[in-house]
């Protein structure tokens, strides 16, 4: 039932793509509208749309529809990308991404770097789709965004800026969002600067209020920066921006603060049911008592990151982080998993690629295919198998002339 409802919202959004591409930011009493409440246009409608109706067909398996909205999910991706400046290698920005109210324009970082992530689970669904061309065209935009934000929007020393303007003159308040964001998804390739933009993150004084979710900005964004004097999201912590600051501590590495933030919210959610939609500065509720984004994101953060598991049309990834064993079992998906035996459902159809992480360094491992396998030195196993039937990896035990097992 709530695949179902999630197709019923995609394509309710999809009936109302503009010609050009544009998915509306919303609807009032049945009519789309394609400007935020702010008044601005926005690229998050098309990104995260394009995103979610992946994520649908990948969690469903339903390769047939994924297929009939592709012209549709090309439309959308090429809609943020008509906004391509080759010269700078940015796109441009008439507003935010996901934060309605907040004045953001020009080559901004938040749209830049979620157009990085749109584009590598794009290129995925274009190759999916027999579109070799688009495919290479988006990996090559990709690389060219990613050194685009490298080159025009790193401030020298710890952390991107918030936009460039024509001029190049620069507006700047430390965004939280965009810099977590950065580091989630590898814009920076030195260990260094990463590690040093992590340090300026963290070392604001409300970066995680009460140990909960994230606070959007280092500097805050007063009234004249905000459409219609709306400052009501510049003293919160979002649950969205806690998203992406957990996966930033998995691409760095940093478990004791990803399991110290996962608790938290973990027992609250546990001891409450439902969550409030932001805190302030405090750790306090803020905003609505009752609200989905928490539980939700929390989710999320459940499946991707701790259980690090990654379904799409062309790749299925299980990268635990921080924990030894678990079961997930969401729809026609089914993981159970420990590090000497691993069985896993995907839905589908068609051949994926496997990629399994956390199983014992240098093992052999049996398929239930038959096929044997030895794990690299990280004890990691890569194979190739069919979507939609059972899988089992478990360790190959062969007994040797010693009489010893290995």
């Amino acid at each position: 039932m709530l695949q179902t409802e999630a197709r019923r919202i995609l394509e309710r959004s999809e009936s109302a793509q503009r010609s050009d591409g544009q998915i509306p930011h919303h609807f009032e009493h049945g009519v789309p509208k394609y400007l935020s409440i702010a008044g601005s246009s926005q690229t998050g409608p098309n990104i995260f749309w394009t995103l979610a109706a992946t994520e649908y067909a990948a969690a469903t398996g339903d390769e047939n529809w994924l297929r009939a909205q592709y012209p549709h999910l090309r439309m959308a991706t090429d809609w943020v990308l008509s906004r391509y400046d080759p010269q700078e290698g940015l796109a441009h920005a008439d507003g935010p991404l996901f934060i309605d109210v907040f004045r953001r324009s020009g080559f901004t970082l938040d749209t830049n770097v979620f157009a990085i992530y749109l584009l590598g689970r794009m290129s995925e669904i274009a190759a999916f789709c027999h579109d070799a061309a688009t495919k290479k065209r988006y990996i090559a935009l990709r690389e060219s965004i990613r050194a685009g934000i490298l080159h025009r929007l790193w401030n020298g020393h710890d952390h991107f800026v918030t936009e460039l303007h024509a001029d190049g003159t620069t507006r700047d308040f430390v965004d939280y969002d965009g810099n977590f964001g950065a580091l989630a998804f590898g814009v920076l390739p030195d260990g260094a600067d990463a590690r040093r933009l992590l340090r300026r993150l963290d070392s604001g004084p409300h970066t995680h209020p009460g140990g909960y979710g994230t606070w959007v900005s280092e500097r805050r964004y007063e009234k004249q920066d905000c459409y219609g004097g709306n400052d009501g999201d510049s003293d919160v912590a979002m649950a969205r921006i806690w998203w992406l600051d957990m996966a930033a501590r998995v691409q760095i590495g940093d478990r004791a603060t990803f399991n110290s933030l996962l608790e938290k919210v973990e027992d609250t959610l546990l001891r409450d049911v439902w969550m409030p939609e932001r805190y302030d500065a405090q750790g306090r509720p803020a905003h609505n008592s009752y609200y989905h984004e928490y539980p939700e994101i929390y989710t999320m953060v459940l499946r991707e990151m701790r259980y690090g598991v990654y379904v799409g049309v062309q790749e299925v990834t299980i990268h635990p982080f921080d924990v030894r064993s678990f079961s997930l079992h969401l729809g026609a998906l089914r993981v159970d998993y420990s590090p000497t035996r691993a069985s896993l459902q995907a839905p589908g159809s068609g051949e994926r690629e496997f990629t399994i992480s956390g199983l014992i360094p240098r093992r052999r491992y049996i398929l239930s295919t038959g096929q044997r396998m030895v794990t690299d030195g990280h004890g990691t196993l890569c194979f190739h198998a069919s979507a939609g039937r059972l899988l089992v990896v478990s360790q190959d035990t062969v007994m040797h002339s010693s009489g010893s097992f290995q």
